[in-house]
C-alpha cells in the first residue's frame, strides 16, 4: 500500500531572556607584548573510529535489551554511505563510516529501501529481523537471524506510518530469558521510534540533527481530519477539548489517537492515515477503546 508521503506539521520556538542588573563592566586586561602560543581545539578525526560496535555494545546499561537510533533516509539526493558518513560525524556512532558491509541488513524491497536503523542488541542477545504479516500474526519473511548477535544496520521501507519489520529479541540472563518484540518505524503521533523502556529497548536517535522533514509527525494531519466531521466540530463548540494521545495499532494500521473531553463525557478518536488511497479511516470509542466503530473517512 503506498500513501502520500508524510504531511508535517512541527514549530519549535524557541526565546531567551536576560534578566538582572547589567554587570559592572570589569577593567580590560594587560595585553603582553609578546604573543602567546593558542593551544590549538582538537580536532576528531571520524574516519579512525574512536569505538568499535562491539565496544559500545559492552557499555550498554544492564537493563537494556536494544538500543534503535534512526540514522537518516536513502534517497535520490543520499546514498546509504552518505546517511552512515553524516551520522559519523555525530557524537554517538563514529564508527559508522567503517561499518562492515557485512553487518547490513536490507528488507523485502533491498537497496530501494529508505529507513536506516542501527540496532545494537544487548550481550547475549538472540534476535530476528523481518517482514511481519499481520493476517499470520507472525514474521513471514527473515531477513536476518542471529545468536549473540552483534550491532547491525537494518534499512527498510518508510512508505507510510504502517509497521513494515518487526525485530524479536531473547536475551540470556542468569534468572532467566528476557523474550519479547518491537516493531520498527515511526509513532505517528510522537515522531518518535517505536520502542518501550519497560521491555528495554531504548532510542538513542539524535532527534535535534535532522529537519522536520526527515521524522515524520502526523499529528496536524490527523487533527485537521478530524476537524471534516461535523460531530467533531459540535464537540469542539460546546466547549470540548481534543487531547493527543498515542499511536494504536489496529488490524496493521496505525493510528494516531485523541481523546474528546466534553461537559464530563469522553470520546476516543482514531485516524489511520493510510486505510484507504487518499481516505482516511476515522474510528470512535465511547468505552475508553474497548470497543471500536467507523465514523467514516476523511
Amino acid at each position: 500500500m503506498k500513501y502520500c508521503r508524510y504531511m508535517l506539521c512541527s514549530l519549535i520556538l524557541l526565546a531567551g531572556c536576560a534578566n538582572g542588573k547589567t554587570p559592572e563592566a570589569s577593567p580590560a586586561p594587560e595585553v603582553s607584548a609578546t604573543p602567546q602560543a593558542t593551544a590549538a581545539a582538537p580536532v576528531t578525526d571520524h574516519t579512525q573510529p574512536q569505538m568499535t560496535p562491539e565496544e559500545y555494545q559492552a557499555s550498554m546499561e544492564g537493563y537494556e535489551n536494544l538500543e534503535i537510533a534512526f540514522l537518516g533516509t536513502v534517497n535520490q539526493e543520499r546514498s546509504l554511505q552518505e546517511v552512515l558518513d553524516r551520522a559519523a560525524e555525530w557524537d554517538s556512532f563514529p564508527f559508522l563510516s567503517q561499518f562492515p558491509e557485512d553487518r547490513i541488513i536490507y528488507g523485502e524491497r533491498g537497496p530501494f529501501e529508505d529507513n536506516v536503523y542501527l540496532i545494537i542488541p544487548a550481550v547475549n542477545t538472540d534476535i530476528t529481523v523481518g517482514g511481519y504479516s499481520w493476517y499470520a500474526g507472525e514474521i513471514v519473511e527473515e531477513w536476518h537471524h542471529e545468536e549473540n548477535a552483534k550491532p547491525l544496520i537494518l534499512v527498510e521501507t518508510a512508505e507510510d506510518p504502517d509497521p513494515h519489520a518487526q525485530i524479536c529479541y531473547s536475551r540470556h540472563l542468569s534468572n532467566g530469558n528476557s523474550e519479547d518484540q518491537i516493531f520498527t518505524g515511526f509513532s505517528c503521533m510522537s515522531g518518535h521510534l517505536r520502542t518501550d523502556y519497560h521491555m528495554g529497548t531504548v532510542d538513542i536517535t539524535p532527534y535535534e540533527q535532522f529537519t522536520t522533514a526527515e521524522v515524520p509527525l502526523m499529528q496536524q494531519f490527523f487533527f485537521d481530519t478530524l476537524n471534516g466531521f461535523e460531530e467533531v466540530q459540535k464537540q469542539l463548540e460546546q466547549g470540548g477539548e481534543l487531547h493527543v494521545m498515542e499511536e494504536m495499532i489496529w488490524e496493521g494500521h496505525a493510528y494516531g489517537v485523541f481523546d474528546m473531553e466534553v461537559n464530563g463525557g469522553s470520546t476516543l478518536y482514531a485516524v489511520c492515515a493510510g486505510y484507504f488511497p487518499d481516505a482516511p479511516h476515522v474510528m470512535y470509542s465511547d468505552d475508553r477503546g474497548e470497543s471500536w466503530q467507523t465514523l467514516g473517512h476523511g
